[in-house]
């Protein structure tokens, strides 16, 4: 059985990098991208987050 808060750490671990990769550049994301703490970890590195 998965860890929820491992699975969380993981993906927030993994949309960090991405942000690092991809240096400004547009990148799309699931549904897992709607939770709140992922949200501010996008928005506190400065990068724009659009919920649609």
């Amino acid at each position: 059985m998965l860890d929820p808060k491992e699975l969380n750490d993981s993906f927030v671990a993994w949309t960090k990098s991405i942000a690092e990769l991809t240096d400004g550049e547009v990148v799309a994301i699931d549904a897992m991208g709607c939770q709140r703490e992922i949200a501010k970890t996008v928005i506190g590195r400065g990068t724009d987050y659009i919920l649609a």
